[in-house]
């Protein structure tokens, strides 16, 4: 026999109460019987106290359980806020592996544990009402694409969309989507989507103030040259590429993201000759 949840002996508890309650009210109130209410006061007086001790109790209840649903909110919040800084500090780890090849075994650990930690995050994400960072949706969306859960990935970033609270986080969200739908090779590929989700990011990226501005335009048209590039728009991925040098060489001479953004191109260039 399945057992009940919590959650249903609570409101079967509060159910039952208020039963209690409305048939006691309407004894009280029903005009047949006051002059027996007048005759028996002693009675009288003891469902009065009965009623106020069962209004007492329902309002007692509904006030712990209220407060009880309070503190496991704030500890979903807590606990998927904490997983998120373990995932962020497996990808800080694997960084330090890339160069390491002889090292693929912690590599395939380290994709192991950020598994299993966006999975935590999706069920405790699931058990509360709660709207959390656009960059939590962002990295569980990350963490779905690269596993191929496409269509689960979409929900994420377009979570992260809507809940975006800066140009930055907006642009990042939009260039996700973009680069998402112009996965070639998928179910999901939709040329249409991934152009307008890139415009769309080129546009928010406006809004951004100073080098990060240029650097968001400029990555946004590198990551879509080498998409053209891979589908074989050759003409088109070059154009993409002059369009991201003009945007990189808008930045200041002594941003290194500046260099470090021209030279990613050049690189890609030299592949492409």
């Amino acid at each position: 026999m399945k057992q009940k949840s919590e959650s249903q002996l609570f409101n079967e508890k509060i159910e039952f109460l208020e039963n209690q309650l409305h048939a006691l009210n309407k004894k009280i109130n029903t005009p047949k019987k006051i002059e027996w209410w007048k005759k028996n006061i002693p009675l009288t007086i003891c469902l009065i106290a009965l009623v106020s001790s069962l209004i007492f109790n329902v309002a007692i209840l509904r006030k712990s359980h209220f407060k009880k649903g309070s503190d496991f909110k704030a500890e979903k919040i807590k606990e998927v806020e904490n997983l998120t800084l373990a995932i962020l500090d497996v990808f800080e780890a694997g960084e330090y592996l890339l160069p390491k090849p002889s090292m693929d075994i912690l590599g395939t650990y380290n994709n192991y544990r950020r598994e299993i930690y966006v999975k935590k995050i999706i069920r405790a994400m699931a058990q509360i009402d709660h709207k959390f960072s656009t960059n939590i949706y962002g990295i569980v969306g990350k963490q779905l694409e690269s596993e191929g859960q496409f269509a689960e990935a979409i929900k994420y970033f377009g979570l992260a969309r809507e809940n975006a609270r800066n140009p930055i986080s907006r642009a990042l969200a939009f260039r996700e989507l973009g680069n998402i739908y112009g996965l070639f090779d998928t179910k999901i590929y939709n040329y249409d989507s991934s152009n307008y989700y890139w415009k769309q990011s080129l546009i928010t990226s406006d809004s951004i103030i100073g080098d990060k501005k240029y650097y968001f335009k400029g990555y946004a048209y590198f990551l879509r040259g080498q998409r053209s590039y891979l589908q074989g728009y050759h003409d088109n991925a070059i154009a993409l590429m002059d369009s991201a040098i003009i945007e990189f060489e808008k930045m200041s001479d002594y941003n290194p993201w500046k260099w470090e953004s021209l030279d990613r191109v050049d690189g890609f260039l030299e592949i492409t000759e």
